[in-house]
């Protein structure tokens, strides 16, 4: 039972440890920006029209616009701890 407690004790700082690093919130922003990319490829491969086509690149590039902003100020905020 006592070794039960240290294996469950290492797994929730080992745990603890992922959940709070750099790599784990980057993944979490990007997870939230994941969806809305695919969805805006996809549209762009269904575009009928170079006006359809334009307005959805433009749209993609913000989308990707903004999730390269929150990383970098994942980063940013790292630095300054």
């Amino acid at each position: 039972e006592k070794e039960a407690n240290l294996d469950i004790m290492d797994y929730a700082e080992k745990y603890n440890k992922l959940y709070d690093s750099p790599a784990y919130v980057r993944y979490e922003i990007h997870k939230l920006y994941d969806k809305d990319i695919r969805e805006l490829q996809n549209d762009l491969k269904m575009a009928e029209t170079p006006e359809e086509r334009e307005a959805i690149e433009i749209d993609l590039y913000q989308t990707k616009a903004e999730l390269i902003e929150e990383l970098e100020a994942t980063e940013k905020k790292k630095d300054k701890e």
